[in-house]
């Protein structure tokens, strides 16, 4: 927001900069770049190398060319001094300190490199040119790294800005095979009031894909290729005879056309519980308990026709005007749908996604009180540190860190019971909530005192630390669960231990302290300052869980009481009355500043 990139090259310094070595020369950078006149350089060479970046080492090629330009290395030389600076070899970087301050030659007195005395600087200011560029390629990118980032973030952003549901469409996809990934863009998409629809046998392909939907609003078609037990050559078979013979018109007119190739039942039942036949009008639990008949009677025809011959026996449902070609309908029974419950169920096991509703839909309300953290955050957070990034490389993610104290709602999806050395029962659950999946460890006493709540498809909320080991999905140690319906579980546990009457969620303030719902008017270009007492206790968790759920483009500076410093944080919020109400309620209204 500070630097209001304007092409390609400053987007290409804003991801060179936004990482933790050169982060700290933000501040000074933004300066510089609105202060040019100000900027002061050490020497004439200095200013051709860092005049483009507004006085401030930025890219590992600029160490290269000041060693080159400075002290005359060679251009092998200066990359090894970039190496030895990444590597923190200390070694070799004194040895390289030397020369490139005092220069060096060879044994027998040949010049080496002229060092940076030679060139005119002090020793003074050679010494901290040189404590400069150690210190900053540590953590830093090459301009090429950067420049391809920088190309790629450019063009996303665009597609992302200008054709959000095709870009939508397209990222869910490379990731259809990774559940949790997919969860976490289908709801960031929904975020932005992108439609994501579930499988249609009539409209969808094999991949995510743009329909128009209601009211010809776009959205986003789920792909059939992510529904288990279907294969990609019948598929190939589905999609080939719609297009050369038209739209299924009922699920008896899928099988009678899909009978001639190798119509497989497990594949048929998938489909039906995805929910890819709603759009022709038959009922799912009516579907289900004739699907089979209806397929072998289509496929007995199928095989008899191929054969040349029919046997009167054969026809079962089928009347004689079937046999002369004209249209029989099947008579499904009249049985009750599905409860949404059920549906839900199905979809979850057949596309691993929800598309008739989510289970925590119930309890939206009670959730936005608890304000959890979403399972998804957490567990990009680590898988992006398996990929040798940090989660601090994205502006939108905050950084989890092992043993951090998270709170959390979600169903559970399975629970497994074990006992330890000491015969103690103890529990390893997975709970979900809309934007994945995590494992939590439950030990005995916890589980003790909540074992009758800790049942499949209970809606749940919890208190835990996140426990993170390397290569492996981070899982949660539970310290406190509670149903959902009863609110946080520090309150469950304290009306068990009193006995007495649910506690409101936010005690009511005094006339005194009472905070104004209204919000004031954001100044341009203005930040939101938050002063929290410390880094670790459940004030700042809950202020870092408002500010996740209410992402947006307001920069946020916090300030630690503790540490007495202030931290950016990675990513920006969007202010709302409420939640800039519940903020001063939870900090004071002198600790919450909009300017």
């Amino acid at each position: 927001m500070g630097m209001q990139p304007k092409n390609i090259e400053d987007i290409v310094l804003a991801i060179a900069l936004y990482r933790p070595g050169p982060m700290d020369s933000i501040p000074l950078f933004l300066t510089n770049r609105k202060h040019p006149e100000k900027v002061t350089y050490k020497c004439n060479v200095l200013r051709e190398i860092l005049g483009g970046t507004s006085g401030c080492i930025i890219y590992q090629e600029q160490v290269m060319q000041i060693c080159r330009s400075l002290a005359g290395f060679s251009f092998g030389r200066a990359d090894i001094v970039r190496r030895a600076m990444s590597k923190k070899k200390s070694g070799a970087m004194e040895k390289e300190h030397n020369a490139f301050v005092y220069g060096e030659k060879d044994e027998a007195g040949n010049m080496l490199c002229t060092g940076a005395l030679a060139a005119g600087l002090s020793k003074e200011d050679a010494e901290e040119i040189f404590a400069d560029m150690a210190d900053f390629a540590k953590y830093a990118f090459n301009k090429s790294h950067a420049t391809a980032y920088a190309y790629l973030s450019y063009r996303t952003a665009y597609l992302k800005a200008h054709y959000p549901s095709e870009y939508f469409a397209a990222l869910i996809s490379s990731v259809s095979d990774n559940i949790t990934k997919s969860a976490s863009y289908i709801e960031e998409a929904r975020k932005m009031r992108i439609e994501v629809l579930g499988p249609d046998i009539n409209e969808s392909r094999k991949t995510y894909h743009v329909v128009y939907g209601e009211k010809g609003k776009k959205a986003v078609r789920f792909g059939l290729l992510g529904i288990k037990n279907v294969g990609d050559a019948f598929l190939s078979q589905v999609i080939a005879e719609r297009e050369e013979n038209g739209a299924f018109t009922s699920f008896e007119d899928f099988v009678k056309r899909m009978s001639v190739y190798e119509l497989n039942k497990r594949q048929v039942e998938a489909l039906i519980g995805s929910g890819a036949f709603d759009s022709l009008g038959e009922n799912r639990s009516a579907l289900h308990s004739e699907y089979e008949s209806i397929i072998d009677i289509y496929v007995r025809r199928a095989r008899e026709q191929n054969a040349d011959q029919m046997d009167i026996f054969t026809l079962g449902n089928i009347s004689a005007k079937e046999t002369f070609g004209e249209v029989y309908k099947y008579k499904l029974p009249d049985i009750p749908e599905y409860s949404v419950k059920e549906k839900l169920r199905q979809e979850k096991e057949y596309t691993g996604m929800y598309f008739s509703g989510h289970p925590l839909d119930d309890y939206a309300e009670m959730i936005d009180e608890i304000l959890p953290m979403p399972i998804g955050a957490i567990l990009a957070s680590f898988s992006n540190e398996a990929e040798g990034e940090t989660a601090a490389e994205d502006e939108s993610m905050i950084a989890f860190a092992d043993k951090q104290r998270v709170t959390l709602c979600g169903i559970i999806n399975a629970k497994t019971v074990k006992n330890t050395k000491n015969g103690a029962p103890m529990a390893f659950v997975t709970i979900e909530d809309k934007t994945g999946e995590i494992e939590l460890i439950i030990f005995p006493k916890v589980f003790a005192d909540n074992s009758h709540i800790l049942m499949k498809d209970t809606a749940i909320c919890l208190r835990g630390e996140i426990s993170a080991e390397e290569g492996k999905a981070p899982k949660i140690l539970v310290s406190a669960v509670s149903l959902i319906s009863e609110g946080l579980p520090e309150e469950v546990a304290e009306r068990r231990r009193t006995n007495t009457a649910p506690l409101p969620t936010t005690p009511p303030p005094t006339e005194r302290e009472r905070v104004p719902t209204y919000l004031p008017k954001p100044p341009k270009d203005g930040k939101l300052y938050l002063k929290v007492p410390d880094k670790t206790g459940d004030i700042f968790q809950k202020v870092m869980n408002i500010i996740m759920i209410f992402d947006g483009k307001t920069p946020v500076i916090i300030y630690n009481e503790k540490e007495k410093k202030y931290e950016k944080y990675n990513g920006g919020v969007d202010i709302r009355p409420n939640m800039f109400a519940y903020l001063c309620e939870l900090l004071g209204k002198d600790c919450v500043v909009l300017k």
